[in-house]
């Protein structure tokens, strides 16, 4: 809806305000008559009670039955999801988001519909719409370390290593270029999620040696990472995830989104108020 009003100064002036409310971007779908019902915002609170439900669990990344739920789930909750409606998708996901590992190294965990649409899920939550919480077995950490790295050349090469066993694909991450070079040692690492938040993860990391910790979140330049608050390269592990390569001992580990293109942006808008602040106070001039 629009509103217009009239003001005067120094003569009269016509402002127009125009704010655009949009519930629903898909072509498919209209907005109806009141007279009509909401349709589309009764689904938006009907599965309140399963958003609890997850909320109660430790680190969620859930799938969703799109006939079910045909919404940004995610966001409307603030619950984590695996494919939802968004504007684009990086190259490196697109190539390999539909071999089956892809998603259990992603760390989903849960599926949210009516039936379980794959096979081992155990049923563990009913809400009052009917809608389930499935768990899904087999899903990876939300961070883990590896103490192998190879090199890949190709996409038939990452096919080829992403159709290895899950327990391969555990102890060993494969990146393009030089891979870097770790140690093989006896006894498991300790390996926390501390923080997730949308441009920042925390990870504490307890190594019995050198290897890399990976974190089970997109890869994409402009990821920073800080190992005990030093600056440390973000590797492309398994070209889709984002691993850091620690020594022996207890770290820290911090990784935020400061893409340098959103600072030039940032310089480049600020340079452009300033001149039109100084062209309205001195343009006359």
């Amino acid at each position: 809806w629009s509103r217009g009003h009239v003001g005067v100064r120094a003569g009269p002036v016509l402002v127009g305000c125009l704010m655009l409310l949009e519930l629903g971007s898909l072509n498919s779908l209209r907005l109806p008559a009141r007279d009509n019902g909401w349709p589309f915002l009764d689904k938006l609170s009907q599965n309140a009670d399963v958003v609890e439900f997850l909320r109660q669990q430790p680190a969620v990344r859930a799938e969703l039955d799109r006939e079910e739920i045909p919404y940004n789930f995610g966001d409307w909750y603030g619950v984590d999801v695996f494919e939802c409606y968004l504007a684009s998708l990086t190259r490196n996901i697109e190539k390999i988001r539909g071999n089956p590992n892809v998603r259990a190294m992603f760390g989903i965990n849960f599926y949210i519909g009516r039936k379980p649409h794959g096979d081992g899920r155990v049923e563990l939550f009913t809400g009052e719409s009917g809608v389930k919480v499935w768990a899904i077995p087999g899903a990876f950490p939300r961070a883990w370390s590896v103490h192998r790295a190879v090199a890949v050349r190709s996409q038939s090469e990452i096919d080829e290593k992403l159709s290895q066993p899950p327990a391969d694909l555990a102890s060993e991450t494969f990146v393009f270029g030089a891979p870097p070079k770790l140690e093989a040692c006896r006894g498991p690492d300790v390996v926390t999620l501390v923080a997730r938040e949308t441009n920042r993860v925390v990870i504490d990391a307890n190594m019995h040696c050198k290897g890399m910790v990976i974190a089970g979140e997109g890869y994409f330049p402009g990821w920073k990472a800080t190992v005990d608050g030093a600056p440390e390269q973000v590797y492309e592990a398994y070209t889709f995830l984002r691993g850091v390569v620690v020594d022996a001992g207890r770290h820290h580990i911090e990784m935020r989104y400061r893409p340098a293109s959103v600072f030039l942006g940032a310089g480049m808008s600020g340079l452009g108020i300033l001149a039109a602040c100084l062209m309205a106070r001195f343009g006359n001039r």
